[in-house]
């Protein structure tokens, strides 16, 4: 679905049909169309079916504008996406932006789809990197100065690799990613690598923990099972004072279980050499 957004600069409207800004949404074929005036929301819809961005982008557009009871004629600028994304998407918002703007002697630019992203984030101050997914280990990227509201473009719109994105970013201490490339680029930056690539878990052989559990016990466990080979019927009624000695009755139980899984780690420590607490934590002594 393709985004419009609605502005007041003032007295003066401005309005944005947004093409292709996947990033923004979760898939190509669904996203918001919204209407705002300044920051505040005048009226949203979102359309997923199977027809084309030319087949709908128009009719939603002149919906969002009835239903915000404003006309063409209250625009004074109108933009379209510029990508990156999709040829078909920027070429369909291109020609309809044209169409809109030229045939009512309008203002119209374009909005890097990277750029729309970023400003997101203009509530926040410090570097930001905007991400969309091109397929492939590819990204399309651009990273931004955002100070005071103020979103201050550092390098163009440009394919690169997840490897180049993380050192392009290396000397930045902290950089908010947005956008949806930014989950699919995390296995690229160290951090995610030391925690989930060196990390590695070694599994314990079955045969090797067999020796730890009471073969005896999981039977008697399954015995009680239900079982159409051996049905039962079972049931009662309690008053509440009964039902509430029943309760307090199987609480050393539940105080058990502790000691219980402190004396199993125990041993496994035995078995794998490793250290294991109920209560561990690994990194900075002084970390709060």
């Amino acid at each position: 679905m393709v985004p419009l957004e609605v502005r007041r600069y003032g007295d003066r409207l401005r309005a944005a049909p947004i093409v292709e800004r996947q990033s923004l949404r979760r898939r190509p074929d669904e996203g918001p169309d919204v209407l705002l005036d300044d920051d505040r929301l005048l009226c949203k819809a979102a359309v997923s079916d199977a027809m084309t961005h030319s087949a709908t982008l128009l009719p939603e557009i002149e919906r969002l504008l009835k239903d915000a009871g404003l006309t063409f004629a209250d625009i004074d600028l109108f933009a379209a996406s510029a990508g990156p994304g999709s040829f078909t998407g920027v070429r369909i918002g291109a020609a309809t932006l044209k169409g809109i703007a030229f045939g009512r002697n309008k203002p119209c630019c374009a909005v890097s789809a990277l750029e729309a992203l970023a400003y997101n984030l203009r509530k926040t101050d410090g570097i930001v990197c905007a991400l969309m997914d091109a397929r492939r280990g590819q990204f399309y990227t651009a990273t931004f100065a955002v100070a005071d509201g103020k979103v201050t473009r550092l390098s163009p719109d440009e394919a690169k690799s997840g490897e180049e994105i993380a050192a392009s970013l290396d000397a930045y201490p902290h950089v908010p990613l947005v956008g949806d490339g930014a989950a699919v680029a995390l296995p690229f930056f160290d951090g995610f690598r030391t925690s989930h690539d060196v990390s590695k878990i070694h599994v314990i052989d079955y045969d090797e923990m067999k020796p730890l559990v009471d073969m005896k016990d999981i039977e008697d466990f399954r015995a009680r099972a239900l079982n159409p080979e051996h049905p039962v019927q079972m049931g009662t009624a309690q008053n509440g004072d009964i039902y509430f000695q029943n309760r307090e009755a199987a609480n050393k139980y539940d105080e058990a279980v502790p000691g219980i899984v402190k004396t199993m780690m125990e041993k496994v420590s035995k078995l794998t050499g490793r250290k294991y607490e109920i209560y561990q934590y690994y990194g900075a002594p002084d970390a709060e």
